[in-house]
């Protein structure tokens, strides 16, 4: 009996004594390097050159180095009806304001009249490579002295542009220009191989359900629960440890999505159905609220052909994602076909081509401050404030 009981004590009991302080041990650890995680940032160092700021093209640019520490920087929250937006910050070149959390836009001294006018939009419409005051909004403010608002986040959608636009137009704020400035995100979500040809989804919605819903139907004491504490401590570390891990990880997940509007007609004219059925909603609900929709066709450098061996080699996986290049140039010529005679639209895909070598600074759509400056003068050509 003795013998049988030594056995069981060290077979069974001893090794889930064990299992179980460690797991006690990493739960404890976790928490408590949440609970003591400070806020603060790594201190700018001047010797560094942060993500893009010492490209070809940025040289004549004194503020680049401090806009991408600042960038990186950045914090995003929990948006109520548009899912993130980024976090309060006091920077040099970037400011986001409270309490709706928007960039800040060059605001003149004088105004010439008291029309207000919005930009939406993902990280090209919000300014990302510029700094506050040469923003597409602070540009457009300084030209026509007109008070401008910067509504465009990081990443988002014209979906998500929509959504913020009714919520200004319900809280009664006045609408006199609003201008969606889009393409290449909304053709990278809806033309991804993972999409429903017939029924679109937001490209974070499995990161979502996974945080909100993952213990809505398991006990405390689930398997679940417990494999999660150790991922998330797992998680935890990999942040804290690897440096730009997160934008690492995007980058891993872009490279492996694969895309097929160039493939799949149906997909292809769904996809631009759904966005022109957003900016077609944007645009009725704009001139009820008495003001006047534009859409601006973000540039891209698949139908510009400037240089792109400046590139940092992570951004340089779009190359090696094959699908990516015909897909979003069927999606956007699929645009062009359905709504490129509207007066609201603005075309400006390969604005750069013959006017630059070096102009973007990734495949995301992104490009030095002075591309601002030649869609403003498109803008300026086409229609009169």
């Amino acid at each position: 009996m003795k013998k049988l009981f030594f056995y069981f004590l060290v077979i069974f009991i001893i090794p889930i004594t064990i299992i179980l302080w460690i797991f006690l041990g990493i739960t404890v650890s976790a928490e408590t390097l949440r609970l003591f995680k400070s806020d603060k940032v790594e201190k700018y160092n001047p010797e560094i050159c942060y993500r893009s700021a010492c490209i070809k093209g940025y040289e004549n640019y004194d503020w680049a180095n401090k806009f991408f520490y600042e960038n990186k920087n950045l914090k995003f929250i929990f948006s109520d009806f548009t899912l993130w937006k980024a976090k309060n910050y006091k920077g040099e070149t970037i400011n986001i304001l409270h309490p709706e959390n928007i960039r800040k836009t060059f605001k003149p001294k004088e105004f010439k009249n008291d029309k207000k006018a919005y930009f939406f939009g993902g990280s090209v419409a919000w300014g990302y490579g510029s700094s506050d005051d040469l923003t597409l909004p602070s540009l457009f403010a300084k030209k026509y002295n007109i008070e401008t608002f910067n509504y465009a986040q990081q990443a988002w959608v014209s979906s998500q542009n929509l959504t913020e636009l009714s919520r200004i137009i319900s809280a009664q704020k006045k609408i006199d220009y609003v201008f969606f400035i889009d393409g290449i995100n909304d053709s990278r979500n809806l033309c991804s191989t993972n999409q429903n040809e017939n029924h679109f989804v937001s490209s974070v919605r499995n990161i979502y359900q996974e945080k909100v819903y993952s213990n809505q139907n398991s006990s405390n004491i689930s398997y679940d629960n417990i494999l999660n504490t150790f991922k998330s401590f797992i998680t935890f570390l990999k942040y804290r440890f690897i440096d730009d891990y997160h934008f690492k990880r995007l980058q891993k997940n872009f490279k492996e999505t694969k895309y097929d509007c160039h493939k799949n007609r149906i997909k292809k004219e769904n996809a631009a159905n759904f966005v022109i059925g957003n900016w077609m909603q944007a645009k009725t609900l704009t001139e009820k609220a008495g003001g006047k929709f534009f859409l601006i066709l973000q540039p891209n450098i698949y139908f510009d052909q400037t240089k792109n061996d400046h590139f940092l080699s992570l951004h340089k996986t779009h190359e090696k994602n094959i699908s990516l290049k015909d897909s979003e140039i069927a999606f956007y010529n699929e645009i062009i076909k359905k709504i490129g005679n509207e007066d609201f639209f603005i075309d400006t895909k390969d604005i750069f081509r013959d006017k630059y070598d070096y102009i973007h600074i990734d495949y995301g759509g992104h490009f030095l401050p002075k591309g601002y400056e030649d869609i403003l003068k498109v803008i300026d050509t086409k229609y009169k404030f």
